[in-house]
């Protein structure tokens, strides 16, 4: 169930950084394999972190500037704090978020809010 919910965020986000066509050929892609896992780890890196319920953490992507994208923002928040994003769990749960650069640099993030 991740892993599915992980390769509609990385369709959805290429859908919005880098055409629709494009996010028809992952989408394709993903039909073919095997697993989501399989397509979202040839589209982008992926990290994964935990956080704990209204403990901010601080995160880079590793290239700035970036948009963020995240597929449930009632888990968690992000604020760009210029050079950094501060991330804010809000309730328990789990949320996948994709970063993208200008330059089609991306970076996919899941993230496990806990009490």
């Amino acid at each position: 169930m991740e892993g599915k919910r992980l390769a509609k965020l990385v369709i959805a986000a290429f859908a919005l950084s880098i055409g629709i066509d494009l996010a028809i050929g992952i989408a394709r892609m993903h039909g073919e394999k095997s697993s989501a896992e399989t397509v979202s780890s040839t589209v982008a890196d992926v990290d994964a972190i935990r956080l704990k319920v209204g403990k901010p953490v601080d995160y880079t992507p590793g290239f700035l500037p970036a948009q963020v994208v995240c597929d449930d923002v009632s888990v968690i928040r992000v604020e760009d704090a210029k050079t950094r994003f501060r991330l804010t769990g809000l309730k328990s749960g789990a949320t996948d978020c994709g970063f993208f650069s200008v330059t089609g640099r991306h970076r996919l993030l899941h993230i496990t809010v806990v009490d």
